[in-house]
């Protein structure tokens, strides 16, 4: 890209994805030029950074349903999904089960910390995380609950969207 980018000075605006190759190959070929996200991209970001927020509230959004159930009579009209079928190889499902108990174990140190009254910063030290990290554990009233987002599936946005390109000059 970097070759080519020099080739065409003309390029005033890149529109990239976020891998690191291509934008040093994009700083280096055309350094002047202004680098921007393409919508696809910026549908993707969004769509990560809300499944983040959301994953952070689980519990409480969770309990807010329970107790919305409690109080309603109950339907049978849907029957739930067999608790067996998660869609996941028994490889996946095995790190993911351990990935679950890394998260839940974190928690319960991060709080325990907290609870003997370590600094953030601290807490983040000997934990391993980031003071982000630890500030999110902090919010949770309970161990976060197992999530059933998988990355290599269809995200909340479909990836099979089109949506409309600008012509190319």
């Amino acid at each position: 890209m970097e070759k080519w980018l020099q080739a065409h000075p003309g390029v005033e605006i890149i529109n990239r994805d976020r891998a690191g190759a291509y934008a040093k190959g994009a700083r280096k070929g055309a350094p002047k030029a202004q680098q921007v996200a393409d919508r696809w991209h910026l549908l993707e970001n969004l769509t990560d950074a809300m499944q983040g927020f959301f994953r952070t509230f689980q519990p409480l959004l969770k309990s807010l349903k329970s107790s919305s159930e409690a109080g309603a009579p109950a339907s049978s009209s849907q029957p739930e999904s067999p608790p067996w079928h998660t869609g996941m190889t028994k490889r996946s499902e095995e790190k993911s089960l351990a990935l679950h108990q890394e998260r839940v174990e974190r928690y319960h140190q991060i709080h325990d910390l907290a609870a003997k009254k370590v600094d953030v910063a601290n807490i983040a030290r000997q934990v391993g995380v980031s003071r982000q990290t630890v500030y999110d554990n902090r919010k949770l009233k309970q161990p976060p609950e197992r999530t059933r987002i998988h990355r290599g599936g269809k995200k909340v946005i479909d990836a099979d969207i089109r949506l409309p390109r600008a012509p190319v000059e």
